[in-house]
């Protein structure tokens, strides 16, 4: 009877273990990096050697008026979370769950994505449109492909990288980001470990 119940007490301290098969995640302070008009960034979020996603501006221009549109692009197989009805990068909040289901009206998109613009009126005047400017702690998701064993085909490792308007020196500034280091595992915007 003794030992059945240290057999029993054994097996129930094993069940009741926290499992240490929690998945990895790859976090990345990028130090407050800034892109702007004439001042293109890539970012290459896996450390690979190859970018994975491009951070510009375009200019337009009349009747008058300039604007500055600011724009995330996806390069190769990569993906940004796009809202298909809003035409723009949708804005996770932190806490945001970001995997292989998203909102409704949202798909995985590799389009050059709306983050944000500024219009100037005459010389002085100037007005901040976007879901980015207006939002105090907003996060964009993506997710990587690549090839990997056993998998045919790639297959996605999601994160998030967030990101922030200085609507005084006309730029946006990168702050961090981070991504599921075992593909197809969600991440939640702002998670680290």
């Amino acid at each position: 009877m003794i030992r059945f119940f240290i057999s029993f007490l054994f097996c129930f301290s094993i069940l009741a273990c926290d499992d240490d098969s929690s998945t990895s995640i790859e976090y990345v302070d990028l130090n407050d990096t800034t892109f702007a008009y004439l001042k293109p960034l890539t970012l290459d979020v896996d450390r690979d050697g190859a970018a994975d996603f491009n951070f510009t501006t375009s200019l337009s221009a009349g009747s008058g008026e300039s604007q500055i549109n600011f724009l995330m692009t996806s390069i190769g197989a990569h993906r940004v979370a796009f809202d298909t009805l809003a035409e723009k990068i949708p804005v996770y909040s932190e806490g945001s769950e970001i995997g292989n289901v998203l909102p409704p009206h949202q798909q995985w998109d590799a389009l050059a994505n709306y983050l944000g613009e500024k219009h100037y009126y005459g010389s002085t005047d100037s007005v901040w449109f976007g879901d980015f400017v207006m939002t105090e702690k907003p996060f964009v998701a993506f997710s990587l492909y690549k090839n990997v064993e056993p998998y045919f085909g790639p297959v996605p490792y999601f994160g998030w990288i967030h990101l922030t308007f200085d609507t005084v020196q006309a730029r946006v500034i990168l702050h961090e980001y981070a991504y599921q280091t075992e593909p197809n595992i969600s991440i939640k915007a702002g998670e680290t470990k």
